[in-house]
């Protein structure tokens, strides 16, 4: 094919897409809001209900670590009680250093510890998508 067969159909063709494209003098283009009337209504931002999801796991899962961090906190003050004098169920100083070490050095507690992390990021990540 020619370099001038190849520019004269090109050029057809933008011409055809320029008169396409041409609307009548009294349109009026929807707002998005009236286009969100118009196609049915409900419109789902799947990122941020991702989000919003992420961020409900991520506080279940925390709240899991903290309440495994209480129970290994009891075992602890109840396998060495001069180490640890508190009173039952008050967690202070030491005893909550020791027991989230002896939790977060133990295989369940390093899982548990990485995916509340990793749901975490996906909660930032997916809140900063829908916000683009």
């Amino acid at each position: 094919m020619s370099a001038t067969l190849w520019s004269f159909r090109t050029e057809r063709f933008r011409k055809r897409i320029k008169t396409m494209i041409n609307y009548p003098k009294n349109y009026a283009p929807l707002a998005e809001e009236e286009m969100e009337y118009t196609s049915g209504g409900l419109s789902i931002n799947w990122m941020a209900l991702g989000s919003t999801v992420m961020g409900l796991a991520t506080s279940m899962l925390a709240y899991l670590n903290v309440s495994n961090i209480a129970g290994v906190a009891v075992q602890l003050q109840k396998k060495d009680p001069e180490k640890y004098p508190e009173p039952e169920g008050t967690i202070n100083g030491n005893l909550i250093i020791d027991s989230t070490l002896t939790y977060f050095s133990s295989v369940a507690g390093i899982g548990m510890g990485l995916l509340n992390i990793a749901a975490g990021v996906g909660t930032v990540y997916l809140g900063m998508k829908s916000g683009s």
